[in-house]
């Protein structure tokens, strides 16, 4: 990341007497091609030398990629310098879905910026930023526009106010936000590129690594095109790479350490010129200005993941929050304010409202035999949609509270179903006549003779039968259950009683043929008496 570099929006009308063009100059860095750009000097719009006030652009202007219109994200409150975000500019970014590739215009105080910011977006259809012709400051804070990326997506242009004015505020709090939420800065300069460039640019990192405490390690990746507006030089092919020479020692040793600073900051760096509007190749030289920021304006990206307008506005709405309650931004926390509360968190709750919308509705008393636990599916869907975020630990952190989310879910679920499937769908009551002892009795009288003698008793053995019962409960699980046989009633069975008059007397299931060993709980056969009823016999008759 970078910090302090100004800003400002209105291109100079001064005119150099040598209009010379511009030629490529070097790529310092990875591969990447050079070319000398032009930038408007005082592009048609501009307002008349004589005006002592800043020109305002209509309010949309129409371009070849459809209407766009200037509007302001930070401004500073008069009282206290604090910065604070504007509701227009925050809603106009939030509405963009990803990608969203944002550049910013950095630089000198009325070096042409918010003209250059201007004939990105509309081509020559006009002024989008203010700008003027005088000495005060135009832009305050950081103004900005939307349109249509060149690929895919939106291009979020953001022009801020200007350093180095005498005139005007020089506020640290301006770069920090601009860098913070972009991935290419444009630091331009007017007429020639100086030592000058290179101080802005490393006072502007200086001032963002006092602000920004913690690592930067993960933030959006950052690429610097530098820009000399109006030049009036020709620039070698190798005059890049000759002006980021660490070759300084001694007294200037610290040139060196600026040069090195500022190639460690941006991983590409590149370097174009623009003569003025009178050059005979001014609109060649202004197509390759827009191709350069067309190759290296990429989208937002945070720990790998492409962020939409609303997360950019996270990331702003976090870092000026910590700048102006304690007046530096903690990294780690901007990025956790992103990465876990507006990337992670949100998934973890759609596939938490996946697993409960999975669920059956139990709300019917049923009960919901073999579910499927989802838990395992789901915690792989989020391995997959996390997998190429590079924040380990807020990974691991978002799954932890996934997996701890579902389990509450399948738990409260598995309890209820199980609640519902032990209650009692039909319950029985079950008979069973069982053998219970014989014993001696009178069952006739006979004399000894026919007609004569006294009567006597008959005696016989009679088998004597219980009636045991029990209760039968099918559970709605399916699972039956029983309760202990417990005895009821007693029936006798004399030799002179049959089969029939004993089930009669009980009621119940034969006796001859008892229930046939019924489950228990425990899953064994219901208890029988110790010995076998003995059949039953018929007792002679009188």
């Amino acid at each position: 990341m970078t910090e302090r570099s100004s800003l400002v929006q209105t291109p100079p009308r001064v005119v150099s007497p040598l209009a010379q063009r511009g030629t490529p100059s070097s790529i310092w860095g990875t591969p990447l091609e050079s070319c000398s750009l032009t930038a408007p000097l005082a592009p048609r719009g501009l307002p008349s030398p004589m005006s002592s006030q800043p020109s305002v652009p209509n309010e949309a202007v129409t371009t070849s990629r459809g209407p766009c219109t200037c509007v302001p994200l930070l401004k500073f409150s008069s009282d206290a310098e604090l910065p604070h975000l504007e509701p227009e500019g925050l809603a106009t970014l939030a509405a963009l879905p990803p990608p969203v590739s944002v550049v910013t215009f950095l630089g000198d105080g009325r070096c042409g910026k918010s003209t250059l910011a201007s004939r990105l977006v509309t081509g020559d259809s006009g002024l989008i930023f203010p700008v003027g012709d005088t000495g005060e400051p135009v832009t305050a804070g950081i103004d900005l526009c939307v349109v249509p990326s060149w690929s895919e997506g939106s291009l979020v242009v953001f022009d801020c106010e200007g350093g180095n004015n005498p005139a005007g505020a020089i506020r640290s709090a301006v770069d920090l936000v601009a860098m913070l939420g972009s991935t290419l800065t444009v630091q331009v300069v007017w007429g020639q590129m100086g030592e000058g460039q290179l101080q802005q640019i490393g006072q502007a990192l200086a001032a963002r690594d006092r602000l920004m405490t913690g690592s930067n390690a993960g933030q959006p990746a950052q690429r610097l095109l530098l820009v000399v507006n109006g030049c009036h030089l020709r620039y070698s092919p190798s005059h890049l790479a000759k002006a980021f020479l660490e070759v300084h020692t001694g007294s200037e040793s610290a040139r060196s350490e600026l040069r090195a600073n500022i190639k460690r900051a941006y991983e590409h760096i590149r370097f174009v010129t623009v003569p003025l509007e009178m050059d005979l190749t001014f609109n060649e030289k202004v197509s390759e200005f827009e191709q350069a920021v067309r190759e290296h304006c990429s989208p937002v990206e945070l720990a790998g993941s492409r962020l939409s307008g609303a997360q950019v506005v996270e990331m702003l709405r976090s870092a000026v929050g910590e700048l102006k309650n304690t007046g530096a931004v903690p990294v780690p926390s901007v990025f956790r304010h992103v990465i876990y509360d507006h990337l992670l968190m949100p998934l973890v709750t759609r596939l938490t409202a996946e697993v409960e919308t999975s669920m059956p509705d139990l709300d019917d008393g049923e009960y919901r035999p073999l579910v499927l636990d989802c838990r395992a599916d789901t915690l792989e869907s989020f391995d997959r949609d996390s997998c190429h975020l590079t924040y380990a630990e807020l990974v691991a952190e978002a799954r932890r509270e996934l997996r701890d989310r579902i389990d509450r879910i399948w738990l409260n679920f598995a309890a209820r179903n199980e609640a519902i499937g032990e209650q009692d769908r039909d319950v029985t009551t079950e008979f069973d006549t069982r053998y219970s002892h014989s014993e001696e009795r009178v069952v006739a009288w006979r004399r000894p003779c026919i007609v004569m003698g006294k009567k006597k008793p008959v005696v016989q053995a009679c088998n004597v039968f219980r009636v045991w019962t029990r209760t039968r409960v099918l559970k709605k699980n399916g699972r039956v259950a029983y309760s202990e046989w417990m005895p009821n009633s007693t029936v006798e069975s004399a030799g002179s009683l049959d089969a029939d008059c004993l089930n009669r007397s009980t009621g119940s299931c034969s006796a001859a043929r008892p229930l046939s060993a019924p489950r228990s709980e425990g899953g064994g056969e219901c208890p029988r008496s110790a010995s076998a009823p003995p059949s039953l016999d018929r007792g002679p008759s009188e």
